[in-house]
C-alpha cells in the first residue's frame, strides 16, 4: 500500500514537472476548466438531446443533426501549451458523448429501438458462441473479438468515439466476423 502512495505521489510529481499538471489535480477537481466544466458540459449535453428527443421523438432530429441542434454553445478559456496564455474557444459538439443519447436524439425511438434489438442479437450471438465453442484455444479468440466490440459500446458511453471512421471500420468489421463464426458454426451443427 506504501508503495503504491509512493509510486502515485512520484507520478504525480513527474506529470506536474513535464505536463505542468499533477495526476492529483485532476483526481481532486483542483482545474475548474480542465475538471469541473467538462462534468458540467456532459450534463448540459445529456439535456439537449433529451430536449432534441422529446421535440422529435418518433423520427429524431435526423442522422448527424445534433451538433446543429445544440441551442446553448458553451466557451472554454483554454490554455496554449506553448506560450501558458489563455484564450477564448468556442466548444463545438458534434455528439452528446454518449451513443444512447446521440441515437435518442437523432433517431428517435425508432432508430433507437432497431439499434437496441441489434445489440440484443449480438449479445445472443456471443452468449452462444462463448458457450458453444469446446476448443480453448479459438474460445479465447474469439472472447477476444466479443470484449473488443463490447469495449467500443462502453466506451461510446462517455466519448465520442462513435463518430471517428476508424472506430467504425473496426467495430462492424469485428462484428461481422462474430456474425460469420455463428452462422459457420451453426450451418456445421446442422449438416451433422
Amino acid at each position: 500500500m506504501l508503495f503504491f502512495l509512493l509510486l502515485v505521489l512520484l507520478g504525480s510529481w513527474f506529470s506536474k514537472l513535464v505536463f505542468g499538471r499533477s495526476i492529483l489535480e485532476r483526481l481532486f477537481f483542483l482545474d475548474y476548466w480542465q475538471d469541473v466544466n467538462p462534468l458540467t458540459t456532459r450534463l448540459n449535453l445529456a439535456r439537449e438531446a433529451g430536449e432534441m428527443f422529446l421535440s422529435s421523438p418518433i423520427l429524431g432530429m435526423g442522422l448527424s443533426n445534433f451538433q446543429y441542434n445544440v441551442t446553448n454553445p458553451e466557451y472554454s478559456l483554454e490554455p496554449d501549451w506553448l506560450t501558458g496564455k489563455n484564450y477564448l474557444q468556442f466548444l463545438y459538439f458534434e455528439t452528446p458523448h454518449n451513443i444512447f443519447l446521440q441515437l435518442l436524439a437523432e433517431t428517435g425511438l425508432i432508430g433507437f429501438l432497431a439499434f437496441v434489438w441489434i445489440l440484443r442479437n449480438f449479445l445472443k450471438q456471443d452468449f452462444s458462441l462463448l458457450t458453444s465453442i469446446k476448443d480453448e484455444n479459438f474460445k479465447m479468440m474469439v472472447l477476444a473479438l466479443v470484449l473488443s466490440s463490447w469495449i467500443y459500446i462502453g466506451d461510446n458511453l462517455t466519448s465520442i468515439v462513435s463518430t471517428s471512421g476508424t472506430s467504425l471500420v473496426y467495430f462492424w468489421f469485428t462484428r461481422g466476423m462474430l456474425t460469420a463464426i455463428y452462422y459457420k458454426r451453426k450451418i456445421y451443427e446442422n449438416r451433422y
